[in-house]
């Protein structure tokens, strides 16, 4: 008898209270099953899968783009010296001078950005000379100072398209397609958004609202190329949401932004490169 109250005790006290559910127990419980060294283990894995986020906040948000004494509007520049010199910096690339030209060799879209805050109204000179085959010029006008893709990105002859771009640093984001006047190109059925602009101009568009503040669009056109060898001066301007851009005279692109990429992290001017090589002369910047 006393060994069937001792079962009947043991028995009770394993089994719930009636009408409670016991928990079932998680197969994996990270903080029960890892001591401190494997936790500091899979933080440190965390930390440094977000090393590039942690970097940009560091260098993009909380530190200001740098800006050399002595550098100001109106500014000139002759490359003729023997480096590139503290007036400009980049976060790589192989930019040097030679002959009294700044040589973007072969720089894979490390823009040489000029440490000077430019204002929202201004015009920006310069003289280049592709010496690649690809005919390809690049440059970045209202950039953050730290990104290729953080402003308006000017592209001549690149690989037979010339363009100007806005904005094109989501990879999530379709780029919305424009021709030299400023109307939606077809697009094909995967890209609804592109179908949707086709035959439309970006003023109607812009006044709907499918085009807005964080639109990324851009504007082509392929009866325009570089010729190696050839020098081009280009001469671009911005007055209010106004941009006009000129190659030897000719008339480029003519657009208006409505909401112009201005204030911090749109101030900046880089000429810029892929895998080609160019030959930048003669920069002019000044305020309108």
């Amino acid at each position: 008898m006393a060994s069937e109250a001792t079962a009947k005790r043991i028995t009770e006290k394993a089994e719930p209270a009636s009408g409670v559910q016991e928990a079932e127990a998680p197969l994996f419980a990270p903080h029960r099953d890892l001591n401190k060294r494997g936790l500091l283990l899979i933080g440190g894995l965390i930390l440094l899968a977000n090393i590039p986020l942690i970097h940009y906040f560091f260098r993009h948000v909380l530190t200001p783009m740098p800006v050399a004494a002595g550098v100001s509007l109106p500014f000139t520049d002759d490359f003729n010296r023997a480096d590139v010199g503290e007036r400009y910096w980049s976060t790589g690339g192989d930019w040097r001078i030679e002959s009294g030209e700044l040589h973007s060799a072969s720089v894979r879209n490390n823009p040489l950005w000029l440490k000077a805050s430019l204002p929202n109204d201004v015009a920006v000179d310069f003289d280049v000379r592709p010496a690649s085959p690809e005919g390809d010029v690049r440059f970045v006008l209202f950039g953050d100072g730290l990104n290729q893709n953080s402003g308006y990105t000017f592209l001549f002859g690149s690989y037979g398209m010339t363009a100007i771009q806005r904005i094109a640093d989501d990879p999530h984001q379709h780029v919305l397609t424009f021709d030299g006047r400023g109307v939606g190109l077809p697009g094909p059925a995967n890209e609804p958004e592109q179908s949707a602009i086709a035959g439309r101009g970006m003023a109607e568009l812009y006044k709907n609202g499918t085009l807005g503040p964080s639109t990324e669009w851009r504007m082509e056109r392929r009866d325009l190329r570089a010729q190696p060898g050839t020098s081009y001066h280009m001469h671009v301007e911005r007055r209010g949401g106004d941009i006009k851009w000129y190659a030897n005279n000719q008339l480029v692109f003519e657009v208006n932004d409505p909401s112009p990429l201005t204030g911090k992290g749109h101030d900046r001017f880089a000429p810029s490169g892929m895998d080609t090589d160019a030959f930048f002369d003669n920069l002019a910047i000044q305020k309108l």
